[in-house]
């Protein structure tokens, strides 16, 4: 059966992705050729309230996954079973709810039939107490026979995709401590890095210090980080939502014992499948107001991964410099000091010289 026949193709095919050397929408296109009209999605799926996040799919549009999670998740027959379903293990749709009453559901007949989707199969291959992490497909087909193989083969797929899975818990985030370990052990800036439920990744000295004196952060016994304020720690978890963009920062002004202190919110950039498994990361940098900006650019570079050139256009161009005069000061031509302070403001996320100036000043 060519089920079984792609079982090898598809296993290198998980291990080629991890690896960079293809992208994950191919893994899931070529598990579409062992079933007839088959639409399959890497799911995540929030525990709390159901809703699901198809960043990987084929043939799912962003209107479907939109309907699906403003009304469909909560009338999903399939997902409260779905959660107590022992990882690793292939299923079909027949076995969790039969045919006929499926079929009955406004689920089946308001959101599949429009999708030509007649039943579905899949395997869990992560659970938290947060999410699952599930490897799904809809078919056009309604025959088990036909469809259990198919969920045999997500059986043995499924140790592969594990494995994947906590390759990527090496994410952006912790790319990010390698890259920059010099400036974090050494920066007056305190740096404190976050990932989803605002837990704590890393820590360097100089947050220690801060912290010590006060400066409107503590940590909770298990590890999450709490702010004396609640408009910093809106700030937070507005960066910390899935389905915000990458490329923002944000700043709070707090007030700490020994003085104003000031924060500044970088959402990491990540590949999808690192915010996908792994949920985004933000780097928090804690200043006191009276310090250097040339320290507080530094430390905004490394976390938003400014070049160097784009480092001095930052700083020429919130010292107040024209774009003729950064030109003519580093050799390079007017058009070249626009694109890198167009990269300056994605990075930053940005719009405006004003918005910069205030950023680093």
């Amino acid at each position: 059966m060519r089920a079984y026949s792609s079982e090898t193709e598809l296993t290198e095919l998980i291990y080629a992705c991890v690896l960079g050397e293809a992208p994950w929408i191919s893994f899931l296109e070529r598990l579409d050729t062992v079933l007839p009209g088959a639409k399959t999605h890497l799911v995540a799926a929030d525990s709390r309230n159901s809703s699901v996040n198809f960043n990987f799919s084929t043939n799912i549009t962003q209107e479907t996954l939109d309907n699906y999670n403003d009304y469909y998740a909560g009338i999903n027959p399939w997902i409260p079973m779905v959660r107590h379903h022992p990882v690793g293990r292939g299923t079909i749709s027949d076995d969790i709810l039969p045919r006929r009453e499926t079929m009955k559901t406004e689920y089946y007949n308001d959101f599949m039939r429009p999708l030509e989707a007649r039943s579905a199969l899949g395997v869990v291959v992560v659970k938290d107490p947060q999410k699952s992490f599930i490897l799904s497909m809809f078919t056009s087909s309604d025959e088990p026979e036909r469809i259990r193989p198919v969920a045999d083969l997500m059986s043995r797929l499924s140790p592969h995709l594990g494995r994947a899975f906590r390759f990527y818990q090496q994410d952006a985030a912790s790319r990010f401590l390698g890259e920059s370990a010099g400036l974090l052990s050494t920066a007056t800036v305190g740096i404190v890095l976050v990932r989803e439920n605002r837990m704590i990744r890393f820590v360097n000295g100089e947050a220690e210090k801060m912290i010590a004196q006060r400066c409107g952060i503590t940590f909770s016994p298990t590890g999450r980080l709490v702010f004396s304020d609640s408009g910093s720690a809106e700030k937070l978890d507005f960066l910390l939502r899935r389905d915000l963009l990458p490329h923002t920062v944000l700043t709070s002004s707090p007030e700490g014992q020994e003085g104003p202190y000031r924060y500044t919110f970088v959402r990491i950039t990540s590949d999808g499948i690192s915010d996908f498994l792994n949920g985004p990361s933000v780097v928090i940098l804690i200043e006191k107001k009276r310090e250097d900006s040339r320290m507080r650019l530094d430390a905004l570079s490394a976390a938003c991964g400014l070049t160097p050139a784009e480092a001095r256009v930052a700083a020429g161009i919130a010292e107040g410099k024209t774009v003729n005069e950064l030109a003519a000061a580093n050799s390079v031509s007017r058009e070249t000091v626009r694109s890198q302070l167009k990269h300056v403001y994605a990075k930053l996320g940005v719009n405006r010289q004003a918005e910069l100036v205030r950023l680093i000043g």
